[in-house]
Formats: structure tokens, C-alpha cells, sequence
């Protein structure tokens, strides 16, 4: 299923805000749910669909860094909470359905509450090179005994939130495991890359350029770098020019020109 596929089941433009994917998932979740349509195969396939939709668009909000992705647990349409007149609410309080999903909705708060209790979602903080920040790329996580490849989306920025469902710490009272959380820090490798290692040039220019307040061309290998002296320049004369800044540290290199007059 696509994101827009994703974005059209929950009657949502592309791009919607967290709180509305939200909000129109549980309006649809509510409407279609089996417990509330007994016997209807087509508003269960709907169901199908619109939790389908809603978990996908929560992994990719939550691969963007939303914030409100974390601090809202996901949870069913509670069994019990149908508005008075309603099929499930009266009439049918004794049927086996109505037990068993009652069962069920009781057994899914035990595991939510086990969960926030117990604190299953684990987040760790992971170092990445500016450049897999730039570009993406996959980097190997390793926590405990176990070792996860994790795809960095490209643009990723200090302080990221990558989801890695079920790869949490294991519950006491049911089998499933909490969500493994990934905060990205950008950090500098150890070894320098171009554009934190200084230069040290020297350039040929005409007394007469330096003068007459030419415009001068310095080829490096970060670019071309344009620059005017002081007419009052010397021969021997030393001056510092700045690079590009890096697109994510914004480190700048200080190139080191010493002017040879001719």
C-alpha cells in the first residue's frame, strides 16, 4: 500500500497533518469496526483497510521525527465505548460475540498499560556522519545480543526519530515486545573531510589586477572561490579565504592565499 493509496483510504489529502491522519482514522475505525457491524464482510474489509492505512502513515510520520507520533500510543476503538442506542450498546449484551470482543478489548489496555508501566519502546541515540545525514544510507544498530539495519531517509536531521517496530524490550505478561526508537546526532567523523582541512596557496598576480581592484578566481576543491585585494598589497602578503560552508555542520575551510606579485 502507497502513501497516497494510504492518504485516500483515510479521506486525507497527501501531506495532512499527524492530528488529522489521527482523527480520521478513529472516525473511520469507529464506523467500520466488525463489533458494530456484525455479519457485514464488506465494513470488516473497510476496517482491514483503514488500520493498514493508519499504521503506515504512523511509521512514515514517526521516520519524519513527529514528535506527537510518540506521545500517542496506538489504540483500538474501545469495544465498550459505543453511544447509547447503538447495536453493540443494547440488545446484545449477552452474546458470545460481545464477550469475546470484550475479552479482547480488555486483553489490548492490559498490554498498553504493560507497555507504558514496563516502558517496552527503548530509545537509543546513534551517531551518523554528516554526509549519511546528506545523502541516506543504511547503518547497522546494534543493541543487546541483536544487530538491526536501519535505512536513514536522506535529509535527515540532529535529533531524528527512526521506529523500528516490535524490536523493543519484551513484555511479562504477552509475548510482543515494544518499538525500538532511533535518535540521530550528526557528528563529525574523526577524520576531517575536505572541507575542514586548511590549504595553504600561493598565487601569481599583476600589480596592475591588484590595482585596478580586479576580480580574482581561486580554483579549489570545493569550487571556485571569487575575491579582490587591497590595492596596498604586498608581495609575499598573506590572506585567508573562506570555502562553502558544509551543508549540514556549516564548517567552513580557511584557505591560506600568499600573494606573489609580478
Amino acid at each position: 500500500m502507497t502513501l497516497p493509496e494510504c492518504y485516500k483510504i483515510l479521506n486525507l489529502s497527501p501531506g495532512a497533518a499527524w492530528a488529522d491522519v489521527r482523527r480520521s482514522y478513529h472516525a473511520l475505525a469507529l464506523k467500520f469496526h466488525p463489533d458494530r457491524n456484525l455479519g457485514d464482510p464488506e465494513c470488516e474489509e473497510r476496517f482491514k483497510q483503514v488500520s493498514s492505512a493508519f499504521r503506515i502513515l504512523k511509521g512514515h510520520y514517526a521516520a519524519l521525527g513527529e514528535r506527537d507520533v510518540l506521545e500517542t500510543p496506538y489504540a483500538a476503538p474501545d469495544p465498550f465505548s459505543w453511544p447509547s442506542g447503538s447495536p453493540r450498546a443494547e440488545g446484545n449484551a449477552g452474546a458470545p460475540g460481545t464477550l469475546k470482543s470484550r475479552a479482547t478489548g480488555l486483553w489490548l489496555q492490559v498490554q498498553q498499560w504493560e507497555r507504558r508501566l514496563f516502558e517496552l519502546d527503548v530509545e537509543l541515540r546513534v551517531n551518523i556522519t554528516p554526509a549519511i545525514a546528506l545523502n541516506g544510507g543504511t547503518i547497522k544498530v546494534r543493541r543487546s545480543r541483536e544487530t538491526f539495519d536501519v535505512r536513514v531517509p536522506r535529509g535527515a536531521r540532529e535529533g531524528s526519530l527512526l521506529r523500528l517496530p516490535g524490536k523493543g524490550d519484551a513484555g511479562v505478561l504477552h509475548a510482543g515486545r515494544g518499538d525500538l526508537l532511533i535518535r540521530l546526532q550528526v557528528v563529525a567523523p574523526s577524520k576531517p573531510d575536505p572541507w575542514e582541512q586548511d590549504s595553504r596557496l600561493e598565487v601569481y598576480l599583476d600589480k596592475r589586477d591588484i590595482r585596478q581592484r580586479r576580480v580574482f578566481s581561486l580554483n579549489t576543491r570545493e569550487g571556485e572561490i571569487l575575491y579582490t585585494l587591497p590595492v596596498t598589497t604586498r608581495d609575499g602578503q598573506e590572506f585567508i579565504l573562506l570555502g562553502k560552508p558544509h551543508p549540514i555542520t556549516g564548517t567552513r575551510t580557511r584557505f591560506a592565499v600568499v600573494v606573489r606579485v609580478v
